[in-house]
Parts: structure tokens; sequence; C-alpha cells
């Protein structure tokens, strides 16, 4: 740790006029109250107090040798109950042999012998004082330091819990995929390839934006495109994926891979629970510095899939909640056999960059 005073100069000069305060009212004292002249109180204020200013910037390396442990508060006490006398009988002595070699005043070499025992007590005052805030600038920096490791874990824990919900969305789908290949590969081998070509790309956006980036909803749109074209290859034309998008809007930007899980929830509980063609809207739209989403599908409670754990939506409320700082950005509804979930996302500091 810097010199907490030395280390630039505006403590330099906050310091210097300190002393220069506390000597003018010294100077003051001796003026006024023992009528010795100015030359003579300000010499005596000066160079007492100037030395103390110096000898108490070497104080520093005293706090930082005796070290910050008060769980040992004898120990503390006694190395610095030992560093107090010497420090301040130095000063004394100093202060003392140049003032007499200099004054020549019998009224005034009087009032110092007088006054030792008050200018030792003043010593030991500066002394308490100079360490006391020594150690709050290290008490301070120690607290500064904690809180920049605590920021810091908090937001690598926050980058971890990102990651494992990010790790919970591709599985399923993978999984799913791949058995769809695996049987496209003997009844439909064209299929099949193209399922693979399909996959090939969304996993390789979804490995492309790990990082739970901000991309513009132009981009991610394109993976989902890309993720329904792969659905449409298990279910056929069953699938009615329909669009209404702003232009203001394809500029906006949105957490990556944050439509797949919709999507597949989509799938999950309009194709598995119903054997007619199902339809997909999404609509997205910029409002008040909102980008706001909105997926929707038809829905039969009648016919409720058994098959979800909810894992897709809880993922996404938590993702909200953990990049932007709450869940309520995050809405569901259902009405008149549609599902609906809205999303609003904050474009007011967004940037593609990783959080």
């Amino acid at each position: 740790m810097n010199h907490p005073i030395l280390s630039n100069k505006k403590t330099i000069l906050i310091y210097s006029i300190f002393w220069f305060v506390i000597g003018v009212v010294h100077s003051h004292v001796l003026f006024r109250y023992y009528s010795f002249s100015w030359i003579i109180s300000m010499f005596d204020a000066f160079l007492f107090n100037t030395l103390f200013a110096l000898i108490a910037l070497g104080l520093w390396y005293a706090v930082k040798y005796n070290g910050t442990d008060f769980k040992k508060p004898y120990s503390l006490f006694f190395s610095h109950s030992i560093t107090a006398i010497v420090v301040v009988m130095v000063w004394f002595f100093i202060g003392q042999t140049i003032i007499n070699f200099i004054v020549n005043n019998t009224n005034y070499t009087a009032f110092l012998r007088f006054s030792s025992a008050y200018r030792l007590i003043i010593g030991f005052t500066f002394y308490i004082g100079t360490i006391m805030f020594y150690y709050l600038i290290v008490y301070y920096n120690s607290l500064q330091e904690q809180v920049k490791k605590e920021a810091f874990l908090v937001s690598t824990l926050k980058e971890s819990e990102l990651q494992i919900l990010r790790s919970q969305i591709n599985p399923h789908f993978l999984f799913n995929s791949l058995n769809s290949i695996s049987s496209l590969t003997i009844t439909e081998p064209t299929k099949a390839r193209d399922m693979i070509i399909k996959l090939s790309d969304f996993m390789r956006y979804s490995l492309k934006n790990k990082d739970n980036r901000m991309v513009e909803l132009s981009e991610e749109l394109m993976n989902i495109e890309n993720y329904m074209d792969i659905e449409r290859i298990r279910f056929g034309n069953r699938i009615q994926f329909q669009q209404n998008i702003t232009a203001q809007a394809m500029k906006a930007f949105v957490p990556s891979m944050i439509f797949q899980p919709l999507a597949e929830n989509s799938i999950k509980h309009g194709v598995f629970s119903s054997s007619e063609n199902v339809k997909v809207w999404l609509n997205a739209d910029v409002k008040d510095d909102l980008l706001v989403i909105t997926l929707k599908n038809e829905y039969e409670e009648s016919n409720k899939s058994e098959t979800g754990t909810g894992t897709g939506l809880s993922n996404i409320k938590r993702r909200m909640q953990l990049l932007f700082g709450s869940e309520d950005f995050v809405r569901i509804r259902i009405e008149n056999n549609i599902f609906e979930v809205q999303i609003s996302v904050p474009q007011n500091n967004n940037k593609e960059n990783s959080f």
C-alpha cells in the first residue's frame, strides 16, 4: 500500500494546510496569552509543528511494521507505546535544542522549561491522532478491497449460474434431434442430411454465443428460424410460424439464446398436445426503451402435455433476473386457449457485450 499522504499532490497540500492551521493557532496562543513577540511565537509554533509534521509522515511505516492484527491488542499497545515514547522524546529534544540555540530570551527560556510537560502531552496527542488516522486509512482500504473481492465473487457466481442455466437449454432439444436424425437416416436420408446441416448451424450459433452476450434481435431470429426448420423436419407442416417484427425491434438487443426455450415450450405444449396444425406467433416492438417480445401458441388445457418440467420458462425468468435484476420482465398468460409469454428487455445500456 502506498503512503496515504505522499502518494499524490492533493493529499500533500491538504496535509500541509492542516499543519499550517495548527501552527497559526499555536503562534496566536503564545502571542495573545503569553505576550511573546510575533517572531518568537511564530518560530516556536512552526518549528515544533513542522518537526512533528515531518515525523508524522514516517509514522506510516511504523503502522505498516506493527501491522493491524487487533487480535493481539496488548502486543500492539506495547509496540506503539515504545514507539510513541521514542518519537515524542526525539521530537521534543530536537525542537528544544534548535530553539535554545537560536532564541536568546530569558523569559522564553523559562517558559520553555515550564511548558515541557505540556509539550510532551501535546506530542503524545499528536502521535495518537496520527496513528489513529493511519489505521483508519488502512481499515478503509481493507474494506474497499473486501468490497471489490465480494463484488468479483458475486459477479463470478452470477456468470457461473448463467452458464449453468444456458447449459440446461440445449441437451433436451439436441437429444430429440439426434433421435429424429437416427430415424430419418433409414426412412428419409435427404431430410436426415438437411436436419444435420440445420442442427450444425444451430449448435455453431449456440457455441458462438456461449458467454451470455447481448445480440441483435435480427441475429437471434435467424437462429430461431433455424430451430423451427429443424422442428418442421421432425413434425412436417404442422408448425406454422408467423412473425411480426418492427424495423426498430430488429436492431434492438436481446440475451443470446433467449428464444430457443420459448420456441421449444410452444412446440411442446402445441404439437405434442394436439393432432392439428399448431400456430406460433412472434411479435416484437420497441416501447419506451423496452424491447417487448411476445410469443404465442395455441394451447389446449384438456390435452396438456405431461412431459414438461417447466425448466425452460424458469430458466428464462432466472436469466432475466440475473441480467436485469428482476423477474418482472417475463410475463405468462393463458387466455382463450392461447399460451402467451411476454419478455421485456431494457435497451438503455444494452450493447453487444458479455454479462
